[in-house]
């Protein structure tokens, strides 16, 4: 149900997808891939939290990235 589906422009009333895609993966390494994207968020997240933008600002950045390569993986389907 989480995952991000390629005719999301045909089922506009599935868009929490653009949001729950990133959190939940469906790849046959998934575990890992979680594993390795938390990973690099522990390590990378705080700096630019805390360098460059606020909690906020850094929660708004997070979701718009996760939107946008949401929405650029869809129309390149």
């Amino acid at each position: 149900y989480g995952s991000l589906q390629g005719n999301l422009f045909d089922r506009p009333w599935q868009f929490y997808q653009l949001f729950t895609y990133g959190w939940l993966h469906d790849t046959e390494n998934s575990l890992v891939h979680i594993a390795f994207n938390m990973l690099t968020l522990y390590f990378f997240g705080s700096d630019v939290e805390g360098r460059l933008y606020s909690k906020t600002r850094f929660w708004q950045f997070y979701i718009s990235s996760m939107v946008l390569a949401g929405l650029g993986w869809v129309v390149a389907q």
